[in-house]
């Protein structure tokens, strides 16, 4: 590479914007650090004024505590943006933490390979005329995914939270017309956990209702107080809380087994995991069973209780 142009590329103050239907990560192309400088939600918060009518956004660590009169809304689902106004909230959080001057900064953000022209359409208008940015590059996250690993063309294989992919890259371009996607992520998996504790009629009490918890055994009565003091809030909060407490239970208790359970591997795992309320369970099958349905759909549950109620109907 020519040093001239080489010497020019390395002083490009470029920052990589990550767009997950999970999180939403950031941070400058030569921060030399491997990985992201931030990664916040990509649930948050929205609050009308009940004096003029404003919206009052809460991203990341604010949603942690339910706030009176506070809906939560996605950001983004199914990788593509669902809410600009938050999107642009999200921004200017951006802006500040990594301390960037936008009309002097080149933003790079990736995309699902489904998103649609609109959408596209509106981002470079909010970077262009809102923000006035320096430049700005859209990719699907496949070529920069092969890009991180210094390769300019391959297969990539992506399993987020709400889809699977396979997408090919040949010189940095994705080709659209052999992309295949499923349905299909880690919301699956918490999805899972949820069904097999309501079979077993199991409560999920999140962390926000508990003032205070002791560990009891596995056959131990419950020594947790719950608070009185919470203000109302959204549905839409509680069914986060649920999903965030299951989600820290796929990523610490499950596993995927290397070995199809329909031929009957003999594992002899057993993890304990505790819930915010004290509970403490010991799991053994379940470790490999709640994942296999990413795979045999005999292990679904939720396509077994759907199958279940067609059949008494």
């Amino acid at each position: 590479m020519d040093a001239a142009y080489q010497s020019s590329y390395d002083n490009v103050n470029a920052v990589v914007i990550d767009l997950g239907s999970e999180t939403i990560r950031a941070g400058y192309c030569s921060n030399g650090l491997g990985k992201p400088q931030m990664e916040i939600s990509s649930i948050a918060g929205v609050k009308k004024s009940t004096t003029d009518g404003s919206n009052q956004y809460f991203l990341d660590d604010a949603i942690k505590t339910p706030i009176e009169g506070m809906k939560l809304n996605p950001i983004i689902f199914d990788g593509l943006i669902q809410d600009w106004d938050l999107f642009e909230e999200v921004i200017n959080g951006i802006i500040k933490r990594l301390n960037c001057i936008p009309d002097e900064t080149f933003f790079m953000f990736s995309e699902a390979l489904h998103t649609p022209e609109k959408s596209r359409q509106k981002l470079l208008e909010i970077m262009f005329e809102k923000f006035k940015c320096n430049g700005l590059y859209i990719k699907p996250s496949a070529v920069f995914q092969l890009a991180s690993r210094f390769m300019s063309s391959g297969m990539v294989i992506d399993s987020g939270a709400s889809h699977t992919s396979a997408i090919p890259v040949v010189d940095f371009f994705a080709l659209k017309k052999s992309y295949w996607k499923a349905d299909i992520g880690g919301h699956f998996l918490v999805d899972q956990a949820q069904e097999y504790f309501s079979q077993m009629n199991e409560p999920i009490t999140p962390k926000y209702m508990i003032k205070s918890a002791k560990v009891v055994s596995p056959i131990g009565p419950l020594d947790c107080e719950m608070k009185s003091d919470l203000p109302p809030f959204s549905s839409t909060y509680h069914v986060w809380a649920v999903h965030e407490t299951l989600k820290d239970f796929v990523q610490s208790t499950l596993q995927i087994s290397t070995i199809p359970l329909r031929e009957k591997p003999n594992h002899k795992t057993a993890k304990t995991y505790v819930f915010p309320d004290g509970r403490t369970h010991i799991f053994q099958d379940e470790i490999y069973s709640l994942t296999e349905g990413m795979f045999d759909r005999n292990f679904d549950l939720l396509l077994q209780t759907t199958n279940e109620s067609s059949f008494k109907m």
